[in-house]
């Protein structure tokens, strides 16, 4: 069984790679978040420039919106690039992940009325003049 990290860098890899994007998804779900370690090493953090480029991603790949107060948003210990967390968005559930050594991220999006269904869409950002911009070029979308 891998460790703790390299569980987190297989995600990584997975995340700037994957042509099906449900498969980083299956991996943080099914060996990340299961992890012992995985809620121990979590801390509840706030990066607004990130929640607002996950609102313009919401809003640009699948057109909903959704407030700040339903927003978690934790960072792990171990890997300080890594910043994952969950929204409640009306009629719908967020899960999302962020590498900020990359800059790039994955959303994964389940409707609650079509609960079988689940829309994935892999952002990227930019970094100018140290502020974070979200780039929707060439999205990837599934």
């Amino acid at each position: 069984m891998k460790n703790f990290s390299e569980l987190v860098a297989t995600l990584r890899q997975s995340v700037e790679s994957a042509s099906d994007l449900c498969d980083p998804f299956k991996f943080f779900m099914d060996d990340l978040a299961l992890h012992v370690d995985f809620v121990a090493k979590s801390k509840k953090t706030n990066n607004k420039q990130l929640m607002d480029i996950i609102k313009k991603a919401v809003k640009h790949y699948f057109n909903l919106s959704f407030g700040s107060h339903d927003f978690l948003m934790l960072k792990l210990d171990d890997d300080k690039t890594f910043i994952h967390g969950t929204c409640a968005i009306p009629g719908s559930m967020m899960v999302f992940f962020y590498y900020t050594d990359i800059q790039i991220g994955m959303i994964a999006l389940v409707n609650s009325s079509d609960p079988g269904m689940t829309h994935y869409c892999r952002f990227r950002t930019i970094a100018i003049n140290n502020k974070m911009t979200f780039h929707p070029g060439n999205p990837s979308i599934h």
